[in-house]
């Protein structure tokens, strides 16, 4: 996975400092929505078989896994002055916020024909296009609603969103573990897609073991 974060990074058209300080800053995060993913798809793949319902193999199983990294990657175009403001945005602050999304997808879009992937360029896309969405059609950057809105992009809305409330920001502490579950359970059928919600509770005792083991491990070594 790593290695493709690699290429993208030294493929940027934005490249240099901004793009390492993306990588090192988000490398905790990361590793905690790729992780929300892989037990997303586990779940949902092997246990339910759902995705096989959207004619999914094991090639882009992995995909899904691969993408999961890059649906941020749009943020690398936003000022610093905007991603970590110690404060709540205002309204022509947060419209350029709103903009990483379809960046993110032009990045991809012209930076992942060199690494060759098809498949992978595809759902990178389709990740960081759409996972500002929302199931009553509400989201950014188009609007789309229900199973418009891929399903790569489902599941990763409810791992994003689960992950910039349960993570420390520079604007706000933390949420406790039980209001993050709240605000993923009152989004069912408005921001998220009830399916994905069900399998994400269904597996919460498994999702908090992980941030258990990561928050603990980072402690540890900083």
């Amino acid at each position: 996975m790593f290695i493709y974060m690699w290429k993208l990074t030294n493929s940027l058209p934005v490249r240099g400092k901004r793009a390492v300080r993306f990588w090192t800053a988000a490398t905790l995060p990361l590793i905690i929505n790729v992780i929300i993913v892989v037990l997303f798809i586990e779940k949902l793949y092997y246990v339910e078989g759902k995705i096989t319902n959207y004619s999914m193999g094991i090639p882009v199983y992995t995909c899904y896994i691969m993408a999961a990294p890059m649906h941020d990657i749009g943020k690398i175009s936003i000022l610093d002055s905007i991603l970590k403001k110690p404060g709540k945005l205002d309204d022509e602050e947060f419209a350029i916020m709103k903009t990483h999304a379809a960046k993110g997808g032009e990045i991809i879009e012209k930076t992942f024909g060199h690494i060759g992937e098809d498949s992978y360029e595809k759902m990178a896309y389709k990740v960081a296009r759409y996972h500002h969405e929302k199931c009553n059609g509400k989201g950014y950057p188009e609007g789309k609603a229900g199973e418009d809105i891929p399903l790569c992009a489902r599941i990763m809305s409810v791992a994003d969103v689960f992950d910039a409330v349960s993570a420390k920001r520079c604007y706000r502490d933390a949420m406790p573990i039980s209001k993050c579950y709240e605000i993923i359970e009152e989004g069912r059928g408005r921001d998220f897609d009830p399916r994905i919600v069900h399998t994400f509770l269904d597996i919460k005792d498994r999702i908090e073991e992980v941030y258990r083991e990561k928050y603990d491990e980072e402690m540890h070594t900083n």
